[in-house]
Parts: structure tokens; C-alpha cells; sequence
């Protein structure tokens, strides 16, 4: 099947704070190097609630599939699929493709793909002794 999946949504980064602002990324992108499309850049202090929000592609109908609570939040992480050609013929650029977006919290992930379906995975931790 490869990444030609099945993109139903289009995905966005949603930050909401206890004074009223709403902070919303860009659909299925990033820009480190512009603060104001970045969420790693926006400020945790009062935060309410952190979430994914999905639209569809064809109705236009903006949803939440995956919320979490400001004192959980970690950070958002996008998932994506490349597809590298075969053989050695030297230097190749690829572009991967975003397939998902992760919302992190402190105890748990949830994986959100453009498909609509979500999945929980529990964080393990390591403990190092000396």
C-alpha cells in the first residue's frame, strides 16, 4: 500500500488559553523559522486545552479528534512517510508527506492520521541508575 493513503482531513495544531485567545496552526504544515505558524514557539503559560483539529476535505466540516488538558500538554509532533527510490545514483532530496499529526502528553500520545482514525499509546519511561 505504501504512503498513498487515504487523506480524508486536513490537519491543524489548536492552542486555546484561559484568557480567551485561540492560537491555530497552518493545515498539514510547520515553519520553524516563523514563529507565527509554529506551535513549538507559543507560549504554555495559561493554557487551557491543546487539541487537533481536522477538516474534511470535501464538506469543509472542522472537528476535534484528539484534546488534551493545558497542565498535560507536551508538545505536537507531525508524522510523515517517505518515499525514497531505489538504486545508488547518487544525492536524492525527498519531501516527505505529512500522514499524521501527534499531540504528546505527559502520560500518553495520540496519533492522529489523515485517515480520521486516532490511536492512544501509553509513554514508557526509563529509569537510569548509576
Amino acid at each position: 500500500m505504501g504512503i498513498n493513503v487515504l487523506h480524508k482531513f486536513d490537519l491543524r495544531c489548536v492552542l486555546a488559553y484561559t484568557d480567551g485567545r485561540v492560537w491555530r496552526g497552518q493545515w498539514n504544515r510547520s515553519d520553524a523559522s516563523d514563529p507565527s505558524t509554529c506551535a513549538a514557539m507559543q507560549p504554555l503559560e495559561g493554557l487551557l486545552f491543546a487539541a487537533v483539529e481536522a477538516k474534511e476535505k470535501n464538506t469543509k466540516q472542522i472537528t476535534l479528534l484528539a484534546k488534551s488538558t493545558g497542565g498535560s500538554f507536551r508538545q505536537f509532533r507531525w508524522v510523515g512517510a517517505v518515499r525514497a527510490p531505489g538504486g545508488k545514483f547518487g544525492k536524492v532530496t525527498v519531501q516527505p508527506t505529512v500522514i499524521g499529526l501527534t499531540l504528546v502528553e505527559s502520560l500518553q500520545e495520540a496519533i492522529v492520521l489523515r485517515s480520521g482514525k486516532v490511536e492512544y499509546k501509553v509513554r514508557t519511561f526509563q529509569l537510569r541508575g548509576k
